[in-house]
């Protein structure tokens, strides 16, 4: 677990749809975790997540787990996350013109 230390976008399926979420795995250092935990949060799901299985699928690595001086600035990191990942990263890394784009 220790090789897999911080946060990733990648997607998670849950009762048989799948959506773009940010993954962290480690300590929440913001508020003083000393386990390691996994945490998904999936993106446009606005429903309970208890008792449901969720698969989840690790893409690409975001940043290290970082501790911020306030929960604040963890949810200005948490937005920009979310930001650079829909579900949709060659678009957001890659920025072709659509004119450039082979078929």
């Amino acid at each position: 677990m220790r090789d897999f230390l911080g946060v990733y976008a990648g997607f998670a399926s849950v009762e048989g749809k799948r959506y773009a979420s940010i993954m962290s795995s480690g300590r929440a250092k913001t508020i003083g975790a000393k386990n390691i935990a996994f945490e998904a949060h999936l993106l446009k799901y606005n429903d309970d997540l208890y008792g449901k299985e969720l698969k989840v699928e690790v893409t690409i690595f975001l940043r290290n787990m970082l501790k911020f001086n306030s929960l604040e600035e963890l949810k200005i990191a948490m937005r920009e996350d979310e930001e650079k990942w829909d579900g949709k990263w060659r678009l957001i890394i890659f920025d072709i013109p659509e004119n450039k784009k082979s078929s």
